[in-house]
């Protein structure tokens, strides 16, 4: 099931926008650790964000031989931490290591084709 959408700016994309835009302001400042570019390594670390969902397709009999009349996959936001290695391996060449761990939510709506109730009989 391919749904078309409009693309929107979500409030969280225009804020990660500004932010890059005065992190790059800010990456003109001399920091004084002239000490830092001689290191062999050194480590950090990563944040970021996500957004997760199913990519549904159902085969053209399902509907007809189930209860189900409608499935929904649903966007869910998530984020991610990580670690950043750098290793300098001459003077022109790092190697670099980031791994991250997700962490995310997948959710799926469905409509059936049947009321249905719950009680007592």
């Amino acid at each position: 099931m391919h749904i078309q959408r409009k693309k929107v700016i979500k409030p969280l994309t225009l804020f990660a926008f500004i932010l890059l835009i005065c992190s790059s302001a800010r990456s003109q400042v001399e920091m004084y650790q002239l000490e830092h570019d001689a290191k062999p390594y050194y480590f950090g670390i990563t944040l970021g964000a996500n957004i997760a969902r199913f990519q549904i397709e159902q085969h053209p009999r399902f509907l007809q031989y189930d209860s189900v009349m409608e499935i929904l996959p649903l966007n869910s936001p998530g984020f991610a931490l990580g670690l950043a290695a750098t290793a300098r391996l001459t003077n022109r060449f790092e190697a670099k290591f980031n791994p991250q761990l997700m962490f995310t939510e997948r959710s799926i709506t469905y409509k059936l084709k049947y009321k249905v109730t719950f009680g007592c009989i």
